[in-house]
């Protein structure tokens, strides 16, 4: 048993290796291997984009705890690793268009959930007015 868990994504779902991220590369297929480097790629820069989207609500309704934040370091130190071992199969992902196209979208819900909160309260301020 090694003291070293990896997380990483594979297939929607959060996994942990116990072992190095190199270990693991040696225990799966390179389809799956890919998948692994796509995917963990790919949510650690959702989560990310997450985290700079909740400050954008600007009004605490959603708040990031350091629990949060020790997640994306944990997942940014399985990217590193991934990146050490495999800088090829990285280097063909587009982050940065990964990133502005997560970012543009939560941006554009930010709005909306915004302007939906604004809505609520407007209509629960007239009806206890109404009251």
């Amino acid at each position: 048993m090694s003291n070293k868990i990896t997380t990483f994504i594979f297939q929607g779902q959060i996994l942990q290796h116990d072992g190095s991220i190199f270990s693991l590369k040696t225990q799966v297929s390179s389809d799956e291997w890919l998948n692994i480097v796509v995917d963990t790629v790919k949510y650690a820069i959702y989560l990310e984009c997450m985290k700079q989207a909740v400050n954008l609500l600007e009004d605490n309704t959603i708040t990031w705890t350091t629990a949060d934040d020790e997640y994306i370091t944990q997942l940014r130190s399985t990217v590193s690793s991934i990146i050490e071992t495999d800088p090829i199969s990285v280097s063909n992902i587009d982050q940065n268009k990964i990133r502005n196209d997560y970012f543009t979208e939560m941006r554009k819900n930010i709005v909306l959930l915004k302007n939906q909160i604004s809505i609520i309260k407007a209509v629960s301020g007239r009806i206890i007015s109404n009251l």
